[in-house]
C-alpha cells in the first residue's frame, strides 16, 4: 500500500463491519412492498389461469383481510387491479373459509 493513500478494502482475513439498522430497515420495507404490489401481476396471471386456483387466495389472504376492514385499502387494491391490471378486484368476493368448511 501507497503511503498517505486509503484502501477501501478489509486486510485479508479481516471480517467487514456487519450491517446497520437502517439496511435492514431498508430491506424489510422493501419486501413488505414488493410483496403488496405483487398482487397486481398476480391477479392478472390468475385471471387469464396461468397459475394454480387457491395460489392467490392463499398468498394474499393477510391483504384480503385488510382490505376487508379498512374501504380506503380495499379502494387502493381495487384502483390498482381493476385500473392498472386490468382484472377485477378479486376482494370484493366474500372470502372462502380454511378448507371450504
Amino acid at each position: 500500500m501507497i503511503p498517505g493513500s486509503h484502501n477501501a478494502c478489509p486486510e485479508p482475513g479481516r471480517q467487514s463491519a456487519s450491517h446497520g439498522l437502517g439496511f435492514y430497515v431498508i430491506w424489510l420495507t422493501s419486501i413488505v412492498v414488493i410483496y403488496v404490489l405483487s398482487i397486481g401481476p398476480m391477479a392478472w396471471l390468475e385471471n387469464y389461469s396461468l397459475v394454480p386456483g387457491g395460489v392467490y387466495d392463499f398468498v394474499y389472504r393477510p391483504l384480503e383481510m385488510i382490505s376487508n376492514q379498512h374501504p380506503r385499502i380495499n379502494a387502493f387494491f381495487n384502483w390498482y387491479e381493476c385500473d392498472l391490471w386490468g382484472v377485477a378486484h378479486s376482494f370484493d368476493h366474500p372470502m372462502p373459509t380454511a378448507f371450504g368448511l
